[in-house]
């Protein structure tokens, strides 16, 4: 995916699942995966919030969140922490030392991986770009009505009169600020490519001595090299 935004990494993500990667299963998560064929539910000491084991795996290499199984509640089921310790190292060196568990960590490393590469060619599809693209239109539109809903609550808030003159100095402090910022990428040629058309459409239409704020930064970001 081209350069973008977190946050517009994550919308795209949300918007179009078969897009989501999951974290690289750990080698701990694997070991876990691995007893639960055996009908051993263990989990390392440390596990936190993180759900560890089958799902987890399940997720990473299929791209479907897995559901939280518990986290910590293992580690309060009558047992101290040392005989948790205990139990899982126990449990853990059974699976690296089993014949089959060699074999069962490279299978779930090799589908991980190719999970990535069919996201990776996936992006390259036109139809995936159109999905992608009509995402970003979606995603700007809402974050510009999410920016009219605050300044509306703002002033129904602070009242009209004290909103004015906060906005009014705001926009003083602002154009401050770029008057004495360095204007220099403002005479920069744009990209000769771009890998989106709205993109392409934002940047040729654009005056970078009027942009403001978000936009001067998302110009520096899609517009220039």
């Amino acid at each position: 995916m081209a350069e973008i935004s977190y946050e517009l990494e994550k919308y795209i993500e949300r918007k179009i699942p078969e897009l989501r990667l999951e974290p690289k299963p750990t080698l701990d998560e694997i070991i876990c995966a691995f007893l639960e064929k055996f009908e051993v539910y263990v989990k390392p000491i440390t596990t936190k919030t993180r759900n560890i084991g089958g799902s987890a795996v399940a997720g990473a290499i299929t791209g479907l969140a897995g559901a939280d199984v518990g986290g910590d509640a293992y580690l309060i089921q009558g047992q101290n922490k040392q005989t948790a310790i205990q139990e899982w190292t126990k449990w853990k060196q059974w699976a690296l030392s089993h014949p089959d568990f060699l074999d069962y960590k490279q299978d779930i490393f090799f589908k991980y991986e190719d999970r990535a590469y069919e996201i990776k060619e996936l992006l390259k599809t036109p139809e995936m770009k159109e999905k992608i693209e009509e995402c970003k239109k979606q995603f700007y539109k809402e974050k510009k009505e999410e920016r009219k809903l605050f300044f509306t609550t703002v002033t129904i808030i602070l009242g009209i009169p004290l909103s004015i003159a906060i906005v009014m100095t705001t926009i003083e402090s602002i154009g401050n600020i770029q008057k004495k910022s360095d204007t220099s990428w403002m005479k920069k040629p744009l990209k000769s490519n771009f890998d989106y058309e709205s993109d392409e459409k934002f940047c040729k239409s654009s005056e970078p001595s009027k942009l403001e704020g978000y936009w001067i930064r998302y110009y520096k970001q899609m517009c220039i090299d």
